[in-house]
């Protein structure tokens, strides 16, 4: 029984763990200072933002503001109409259909398969390779221990304790903010209790500059930035990495760094994500996959659930 749920839970990797974003309403604030209600699709890779009245929607790069999209004449950008999205679910009134826009739209393929490997290159500058994007079989069993870093800001500061995060991470009978277990639990019930997937936490490392400054920089580099600085710091407190799970390459399995603030414009800045840094070495080890989720009230598993499986499990996106 044990095998066949190890052969299902390694076929099915490739659709558990495929696209994060499908039509999950999020709240994201406008420069007014008011918030609106949207829907996100796809993947930290490519992500379309839709209102909930349907129509596609952009932040407008100059202006900040959430707006209504329409598409170039040659179909490989959106564009902001300047119409200025008012969206809040349960409010009916804040929603449009009378807009000369056609809705749902998107891009040619051709434009997002374009913006999909330039934002694979900053998220993984020092393994991406564009001629072989095939996955080897990997399976995944046993005990496997990672390591979880929690970073706030001065213009993001945590309300969270670290306990919370130990008992998100590691806790079976977690279930604080409507989650149904924590982090280990879920990877020991969809292996049928082959894996035991642990975390060790550490936190709160405050990052240098503001999150606003690091929500300015490139996909990626901003949270790249950050994770060098606070493995060295954890480096500075004589923690073994070793000690953790490493691949045959000698790479850390498994790196978490969550962080407090709300990333605003989605796929961009510090927008959460999956990726690659191998510029840490201590004990005999290197850095090298890490994951990037939200360390804010309220907790949620599904990202980091996804982003893990990108790491133990070498999982692609399919989309």
């Amino acid at each position: 029984m044990k095998k066949l749920l190890l052969l299902i839970f390694a076929c099915c990797s490739f659709n558990l763990f495929s696209a994060p974003y499908n039509g999950e309403i999020m709240r994201f604030k406008q420069p007014d200072g008011s918030f609106v209600d949207l829907k996100l699709y796809g993947t930290e890779y490519y992500m379309r933002a839709e209102g909930l009245d349907g129509y596609t929607l952009i932040r407008d790069p100059e202006t900040n503001w959430i707006h209504y999209a329409k598409l170039s004449n040659d179909r490989t950008q959106l564009i902001s109409t300047s119409i200025i999205y008012k969206g809040i679910e349960g409010d009916e009134a804040t929603l449009r259909s009378d807009l000369n826009l056609s809705k749902r739209i998107d891009i040619t393929e051709e434009a997002r398969n374009k913006l999909i490997l330039n934002n694979k290159k900053l998220l993984h500058p020092d393994s991406y390779d564009r001629s072989d994007t095939r996955t080897e079989p990997h399976i995944v069993k046993g005990a496997i221990k990672g390591i979880c870093i929690l970073v706030d800001f001065s213009d993001e500061v945590a309300t969270l304790p670290k306990s919370e995060f130990e008992n998100f991470c590691n806790n079976s009978s977690y279930t604080n903010y409507g989650n149904n277990g924590s982090l280990r639990k879920y990877y020991s019930d969809i292996s049928g209790g082959l894996v035991d997937y642990e975390n060790v936490v550490f936190g709160y490392f405050r990052a240098p500059k503001t999150f606003a400054a690091y929500e300015a920089m490139e996909f990626g580099s901003g949270a790249q930035e950050i994770l060098g600085l606070a493995l060295n710091w954890v480096n500075s407190q004589g923690f073994d990495f070793s000690t953790l799970s490493i691949n045959p390459d000698g790479s850390i399995m498994a790196i978490n760094l969550m962080y407090t603030g709300v990333a605003q414009n989605w796929s961009k800045g510090m927008w959460y994500h999956q990726g690659t840094y191998s510029q840490f070495t201590a004990d005999g080890v290197h850095s090298g996959s890490y994951n990037c989720s939200p360390a804010n009230n309220p907790l949620k598993i599904a990202t980091v659930v996804h982003e893990n499986g990108h790491m133990i499990g070498k999982w692609p996106d399919t989309y």
